[in-house]
């Protein structure tokens, strides 16, 4: 889902990040996570599938960037 455009559908929750947690980084941080919707179309290409598919992901906003 790298670089893929997607619209933040839901604020999940605030926690360590997984790479944080898994090496005992307790002194990082918490980050939010988010519920990322992802439309089928811009992640695979071609996709034959409706338009209106969707995909959505959980995401920390340590790996979420704003659209240009």
């Amino acid at each position: 889902l790298r670089g893929k455009p997607g619209t933040i559908a839901e604020v999940s929750y605030e926690s360590l990040v997984p790479e944080d947690e898994a090496f005992d980084r307790e002194e990082q941080k918490p980050q939010w996570f988010y519920i990322v919707r992802f439309n089928m179309t811009d992640v695979w290409d071609p996709y034959a599938g409706a338009d209106s598919d969707t995909l959505q992901a959980e995401i920390s906003e340590l790996w979420l960037h704003p659209l240009d």
